[in-house]
């Protein structure tokens, strides 16, 4: 019973040629762009995304790669924050405050890039260094450079104006690293620096210390500066990974590496896994949670369906491929859109008061609960889908105990750790049923006794319910993440 499932690595896992590298390459046609305060054209998050699948591979041949996988992994949900926080600025802060606002968080996120990303690199071009430093044959590390003319006479090295000098070639890695280094703190410290025209907003209008009423320009050339490094950095960048994948002997070191010591290890991909696996399903649990805007959903239901089928595709090569849940998923998705359709539609013609005087909105109400009850349905029957699956992570992928053979069974201690895990999903299980009925009743109460019942407490009333729920079904999945992590811990 405690022994965990074998992968077929032959079949489900595929050295790639490059081991992902290539994308690297793919991270700085993102990271490159300069920012406009917290504006970028060319999201940085989806920089660090495409990084995170490029270091993917090479994070198991040694600890510098590891280190810059898990420092890149923060770093994305910052660059996303970061992203994000624009739009909140831009929609939220009143329009005096906005200047300030900028100012605060373009500083804030420019020192987590100086103290964040820029050692996050140094790790990836150890990596690089220590690797290279152990394939025996490759000249990877050493850039041959062009010879050069003298421009001044050297009488003791006998050399006059003209002549040619051949020149030592340079440590690659070296140069690309203090490229990167140049160009990240000058993106930063560029970015951040004309927003301190803010603190002259409130001087004399006509004051030449006035810099505010010049930031546009300010910014423009804060950007000019920042592409032609990045330009720079782009341009390296690109031809140090083609060195990379030029070199065969490199190339193929890296590839027998891999196989020698990550697919030796046959539980490194399941736990692998079942960890991204769970951490999915937690993200599309709060999905789950309404944010509404004049009655309307902004966020609809079919992301947490979206988002759960790629869980549900992680894991199912260790559990079995779940088709009637991606059946399910796909039905509830479209059916949700739909309802989200209906609603903006309802919503953009009548008022919930015009039920009451109003045939036309009557009917369309009562295909509004038609519908809603519909999703509702779904959305149970996706959930029942759902907790079955985590049943069979639990007894498949948990319950490891270390107890003396002679005092106590070891199954007796791994049946009370199943048992406990299932008790734990029981209320996630209730408000599932309690989110579902209450999402229904918000819409069949659209027709209330009195004009503020609906707009005071009803949406409040569903939006804690199913906060509720995606607490604690959040809860449930991580006690199961605990325990398969107590699991694989000494595998």
């Amino acid at each position: 019973m405690n022994e965990l499932r074998p992968i077929v690595f032959e079949k489900k896992v595929r050295v790639k040629k490059y081991l992902g590298i290539g994308a690297i390459c793919a991270a700085a046609l993102f990271l490159f762009f300069p920012d406009m305060a917290l504006f970028d054209l060319l999201p940085d998050f989806i920089g660090y995304a495409l990084l995170l699948s490029g270091l993917s591979c090479l994070r198991d041949l040694n600890d510098y790669f590891g280190e810059a996988y898990d420092r890149f992994h923060k770093i994305f949900w910052i660059a996303l924050a970061r992203y994000f926080s624009f739009f909140f600025v831009m929609g939220m802060v009143p329009g005096r405050e906005q200047p300030d606002t900028f100012l605060l968080l373009t500083f804030v996120f420019g020192v987590f890039d100086l103290f964040f990303v820029l050692p996050a690199w140094q790790f990836v071009f150890e990596g690089f260094s220590y690797l290279s430093a152990r394939c025996e044959g490759s000249r990877f590390e050493l850039c041959p450079r062009k010879p050069r003319k003298v421009l001044i006479p050297n009488v003791k090295k006998g050399l006059r104006i003209g002549d040619t000098v051949e020149r030592k070639p340079l440590n690659r890695i070296e140069r690309m690293r203090r490229t990167t280094i140049l160009f990240v703190g000058f993106k930063a410290i560029l970015t951040a620096l004309p927003e301190f025209a803010a603190l002259t907003k409130d001087t004399e209008a006509g004051s030449v210390f006035r810099l505010y009423d010049h930031i546009g320009l300010l910014r423009f050339f804060s950007m000019a500066s920042v592409f032609v490094f990045g330009c720079v950095f782009l341009l390296r960048m690109i031809s140090f990974i083609r060195a990379v994948k030029k070199d065969d002997i490199l190339i193929s070191f890296y590839r027998e590496k891999y196989r020698a010591d990550v697919l030796t290890k046959e539980h490194l991909f399941t736990h692998r896994h079942l960890t991204s696996a769970l951490f999915l399903a937690c993200v599309a649990m709060v999905f789950r949670v309404d944010l509404r805007l004049d009655n309307v959903h902004v966020i609809p239901d079919a992301l947490l369906a979206l988002v759960l089928c790629i869980a549900v595709w992680v894991l199912g090569q260790h559990i079995g491929r779940r088709w009637h849940l991606f059946l399910v998923s796909g039905i509830f998705a479209i059916v949700s859109v739909g309802v989200n359709l209906f609603e903006y539609y309802f919503f953009y013609k009548y008022s919930a008061t015009s039920i009451q005087t109003n045939v036309a909105a009557y009917n369309l109400h009562i295909v509004f609960q038609i519908l809603k009850a519909v999703e509702e349905g779904l959305f149970l029957l996706l959930m029942i889908f759902f907790f079955r699956m985590l049943y069979n992570v639990i007894i498949s992928y948990t319950g490891f105990a270390v107890t003396p053979q002679e005092t106590r069974n070891p199954s007796e201690k791994i049946k009370s750790i199943h048992k406990s895990l299932k008790r734990n999903m029981i209320p996630a299980i209730v408000f599932t049923v309690i989110s579902a009925a209450s999402k229904f009743l918000l819409v069949a109460l659209l027709l209330p006794r009195r004009p503020g019942l609906y707009l005071d407490w009803l949406p409040l009333l569903d939006t804690v319910l199913a906060g509720l729920f995606a607490f604690f079904t959040i809860r449930s999945i991580r006690l199961i993440y605990g325990q398969v992590e107590y699991r694989f811990m000494l595998l």
